[in-house]
């Protein structure tokens, strides 16, 4: 996800409190997590500490870490205009109870 770096700490700040596991982007225009490795968020949510120490109002978006640490959450890549394509794709959805099957 990328939007301008005010709205990155809000849409950051949602996606963590809906149980996603999210990581910074690297700042090269790439979808590379900007981490050391990502290896360990493939099991494991970042702590607040480290989500903090992102400092995501500096970045330019944001990504997903998809399976069992994010509930189980899939991802679909959705750029630019594309996504008024698919309504209610690009909003974040909070966890239920009843997700949790």
């Amino acid at each position: 996800m990328s939007h301008d770096s005010g709205s990155i700490i809000v849409e950051a700040r949602a996606a963590y409190r809906a149980g996603l596991c999210i990581l910074p982007v690297a700042s090269d225009g790439t979808k590379r997590p900007a981490v050391s490795s990502w290896t360990k968020y493939q099991t494991s949510r970042p702590t607040a500490a480290q989500m903090r120490a992102f400092r995501f109002a500096r970045r330019h978006g944001f990504g997903m870490v998809a399976g069992s640490v994010s509930g189980r959450q899939g991802v679909m890549a959705v750029a630019g205009d594309a996504r008024a394509a698919v309504p209610g794709a690009c909003r974040i959805r909070p966890r239920h109870a009843r997700d949790e099957r």
